[in-house]
């Protein structure tokens, strides 16, 4: 039901909300390469227990809670080996360029694609493709060299040190506070879209609730491409705060926009352009 896929989209989402600061200090002080290792293999592990969870949909949601913490060390270390990775530091940048680039493609294909795949090969043929990519995902982490490692963990700093100090931070800077207020913001929006888009798509569009992915998805990640575009052509020319709200402002008449055509009968091609 849609119901149903609403909450699995919670349960992945909701806890980088309230984890991913805490998962984030911890992982600094941890062998990286370890932490990779271990996120990967238990990652693949949580997604072949959904083998055996297709009538428990408890166990389910479960699970995918489970998936997501874990998920949430797994993402501080990946962006914490990069720099141990690159000796030259002059060019870190374009390694974070390339980094960033290949991480959203990934996310923009794997959104895209997973309606389909379930459409033409089903659930347990899509689990078995999803173990496959942590497999190989385990392979390429376990190649990396040992000797990548966080500056915490090389100063040997205390893990409670670390977050007691970010707190502070945060709590004495206002551009940070305000940072992560509109990061949160947004989070918590997409949050709403992505709960609602199965009920918008069936109910709405009156299409297949498995089509979500390729109906909403992909033309938002064409915006975000197109916006990060247009972006990267006027941040030098406004200031941040001003473009930030100008676009908090455009994302609101979009949503207004979206439910005054849902309620003029037009097609669902209208409705999803």
């Amino acid at each position: 039901s849609n119901t149903a896929v609403g909450l699995l989209v919670l349960a992945f989402t909701v806890p980088s909300i309230f984890f991913g600061y805490l998962a984030g200090v911890l992982v600094d002080h941890q062998n990286l390469k370890k932490v990779l290792v271990a996120t990967n293999l238990l990652r693949g592990l949580v997604v072949f227990g959904l083998f055996f969870a297709k009538e428990s949909l408890i166990l389910v949601y479960l699970l995918v809670l489970i998936l997501a913490l874990i998920t949430l060390f797994f993402l501080p270390a990946e962006g914490s080996a990069l720099p141990s990775l690159v000796k030259d530091k002059k060019a870190l940048l374009g390694a974070n360029s390339l980094f960033t680039l290949t991480l959203q493609a990934a996310l923009i294909v794997g959104f895209v694609s997973a309606g389909p795949l379930l459409s033409v090969f089903g659930e347990l043929l899509t689990l078995l493709l999803l173990m496959s990519l942590f497999a190989v995902a385990l392979v390429c982490v376990w190649l990396l060299p040992n000797s990548i490692r966080s500056v915490e963990e090389i100063e040997g700093v205390s893990s409670w040190k670390s977050f007691l100090d970010g707190i502070i931070f945060f709590f004495k800077t206002r551009s940070v506070r305000d940072a992560i207020f509109l990061l949160t913001s947004t989070q918590a929006i997409i949050l709403v879209l992505a709960t609602i888009a199965p009920g918008f798509v069936d109910k709405v569009l009156h299409l297949d609730v498995r089509l979500t992915s390729l109906i909403l998805v992909a033309p938002a990640a064409v915006g975000m491409i197109v916006g990060s575009v247009v972006l990267g052509h006027i941040a030098g020319k406004h200031k941040e705060h001003i473009i930030v709200t100008r676009g908090l402002f455009l994302a609101g008449v979009s949503f207004l926009a979206l439910s005054i055509l849902e309620r003029a009968s037009l097609s669902p091609l209208i409705l999803v352009g």
